[in-house]
């Protein structure tokens, strides 16, 4: 239940005309609410708040299932979906919930709390995520991915059907993007064992190799590119 003394100061601001709705240019009571992730605590603001959108995105910022899927547990994730939250879109700020993923795995918000990113993956891809489409810029995840050396949330995405040998937007596949921003050998010969063509060559007739001996952060680390040849 919301505190009485909540109760209280509601009452005062609404007397007094302050929309409670908007808190703020970046932040809706939903983000509030979702900052305490306490569940019984967003369902109490969410019947509190009936007139307020749940997909509400003020500026620059992401939906409340954005914010959720970032910071909160697979639950509070679960309930915002069940009551109506948009899953395919992307926020002002360019983000859209496979980035959200993507940002919960590389910071977990509690650290001792397990990383329950597969129950949100599951239950997003339940609602209707479609991890097959390209998203922003014509990305699929495997692009979203490429610069990271987690093999484990590769892992993840076996059971859903990714081309991983799709073209975003630059015409350029998940291993080229690998090829260009990774660190070491990890994700690209990942990528490789799960079906990434390595003869695809870039509009400018470059191989996987020519952009791999570019990368400076390849270089730098003394990766071995034979493999690549």
């Amino acid at each position: 239940m919301i505190p009485t003394e909540f109760e209280e100061k509601f009452k005062i601001l609404k007397d007094n005309g302050i929309d409670l709705t908007s808190l703020n240019e970046h932040r809706t009571v939903f983000h509030s609410a979702i900052m305490r992730n306490d569940l019984d605590f967003l369902k109490q603001i969410h019947q509190k708040f009936k007139q307020l959108d749940i997909n509400t995105t003020p500026k620059n910022y992401g939906s409340p299932v954005l914010f959720a899927t970032m910071f909160n547990t697979s639950e509070i994730v679960k309930y915002l979906v069940d009551n109506g939250a948009e899953l395919n879109f992307i926020s002002p700020g360019g983000n859209n919930l496979v980035s959200g993923l993507l940002y919960a795995y590389e910071h977990p918000f509690d650290p001792i709390r397990p990383n329950d990113l597969k129950e949100k993956l599951d239950i997003l891809m339940a609602k209707g995520l479609d991890l097959s489409t390209p998203l922003d810029k014509g990305n699929t995840f495997y692009h979203y991915l490429a610069k990271y050396n987690k093999t484990d949330f590769y892992k993840m995405l076996t059971d859903y059907n990714i081309d991983v040998n799709a073209r975003n937007n630059e015409d350029l596949t998940a291993l080229q993007v690998a090829a260009n921003k990774t660190d070491s050998d990890v994700v690209l010969k990942y990528l490789i064992s799960i079906g990434a063509d390595k003869t695809i060559k870039t509009d400018f007739d470059e191989t996987i190799y020519d952009l791999a001996i570019e990368n400076e952060l390849l270089l730098n680390n003394n990766v071995d590119l034979e493999f690549l040849k």
